[in-house]
């Protein structure tokens, strides 16, 4: 089993570097193509697009991951939550698309102090239910422990987009629409492919039980997902302040260079995401006390080997930008330093955090991340304003620092709370 998990972990790790990578060179192409104000114009569009995406979540996936994990295949359980998640998540994102026809002029006043990006606005929230949809087959692959075929998607996926938008960018074609679409539209292929090779298979068993068990069973989601949905909408405001406040104090310029600073430092994201995605399921599983304290200890064994990365690429990180975005973003390199820094925490705080999830603490997340969302909307209305990227940079660190605190103290209280 323990081998197992590794080569899981190894191979979803690689397809999410490698995609990152391609990631890497996407927005190396963009931002060259678009020249920073335009760059900065498209990441803050790209971030309304994913706002609304995580918005039509509402926490749903997590919940679906935990609670379904621990039911048998074709089980009467696990039928019922792939069902209605998929109907919850398809509800979410159609009321959200409605809303935004009548909201995105003011939307585009408020962000761009322009109405006349209100059509790019509109497009931003109908494209969004592509990436809602792609985040249900993850889950849904997750939960039959498909990550073989998690890992070609989420490759395939980055592939796809890299190519396209090198295609427009070799062609000439410059307009911000085109490259929505593509990340929308590859994401929403994507998700009718498992789809049609396995969700539907799943979605059509037939069970007379099912009205028995849908009452209780949505009962059990609807309690475990109520705090996840708040601790969702604050994580949604909170990883989107920096780049709307930006844009609001300073200019879609400062967007762009903040923008490529972040996504030079996300190495660290990834590998924090691709290690969780596998053991979301396997930590839901957990019971004794035993287990759940061996886990912890080796969750944090990772800490030294993380700051000792940290110096490495603090000590080359000139040099880094250089050969990656090139010279004129030279001045991003402070910036890079800190994110660089604040990243690095989530590599052992994530797996960590699994451990509340798995106790039934989901709760806990809602304080902490009403917390966070404080520290962080404070602090980047009082530093980027007069510090810009270098405010929004400090404010991340603080706000990851709170987090890494917060669920070491919290989880080892937890888990000391466990019977034998």
């Amino acid at each position: 089993m323990k081998n197992k998990n590794l080569v899981a972990i190894i191979s979803v790790f690689m397809s999410k570097v490698v995609g990152q990578g391609l990631n890497y060179l996407t927005n190396i192409l963009l931002a060259r193509a678009l020249m920073p104000e335009t760059f900065g114009l498209w990441v803050t569009l790209l971030s309304i697009m994913t706002l609304a995406a995580q918005f039509s979540d509402m926490g749903l996936n997590t919940g679906y991951v935990t609670l379904a994990s621990k039911r048998s295949k074709g089980s009467i359980e696990k039928n019922i939550l792939n069902r209605y998640t998929l109907f919850l998540k398809l509800s979410i994102a159609a009321l959200i698309i409605i809303v935004s026809l009548f909201f995105s002029g003011h939307i585009a006043e408020l962000v761009f102090n322009n109405k006349d990006h209100t059509y790019f606005i509109v497009l931003a929230f109908i494209l969004s239910i592509g990436l809602s949809l792609f985040g249900y087959s993850n889950s849904f692959l997750q939960i039959y422990d498909k990550l073989k075929l998690f890992s070609i998607l989420d490759f395939s996926n980055n592939v796809i987009k890299f190519v396209l938008c090198f295609i427009l960018i070799q062609a000439g074609n410059f307009q911000l629409d085109w490259y929505l679409i593509i990340y929308a539209i590859i994401p929403f292929v994507l998700f009718f492919f498992i789809f049609f090779k396995m969700i539907y298979t799943e979605l059509s068993v037939k069970t007379e039980d099912l009205l028995l068990h849908r009452k209780e069973l949505l009962g059990s989601m609807f309690t475990f997902t109520k705090w996840s949905l708040i601790a969702s909408l604050s994580v949604i405001i909170l990883t989107r302040t920096d780049i709307f406040l930006i844009q609001y104090f300073h200019s879609s310029y400062e967007v762009g260079l903040f923008a490529s600073a972040n996504q030079l430092a996300m190495i660290f994201p990834v590998i924090s995401a691709s290690i969780s995605t596998v053991l979301l399921p396997k930590v839901a599983q957990l019971q004794r006390k035993h287990d759940f304290k061996n886990y912890y200890k080796k969750v944090l064994m990772f800490i030294p080997v993380l700051l000792i990365m940290l110096l490495i690429i603090m000590f080359c990180s000139e040099l880094l930008v250089d050969i990656v975005l090139g010279n004129d973003y030279a001045s991003i390199v402070p910036a890079f330093r800190i994110l660089i820094a604040t990243y690095i925490i989530s590599v052992f705080i994530n797996p960590l955090s699994l451990i509340l999830y798995s106790l039934r603490k989901e709760k806990m997340f809602t304080l902490l991340n009403l917390s966070q969302l404080l520290i962080n909307v404070v602090l980047n209305l009082l530093l980027i304003p007069k510090y810009g990227i270098i405010g929004a940079s400090v404010t991340s660190l603080c706000v990851y620092l709170f987090a890494a605190v917060f669920i070491i103290l919290l989880t080892k209280k937890y888990i000391n709370e466990l019977a034998q």
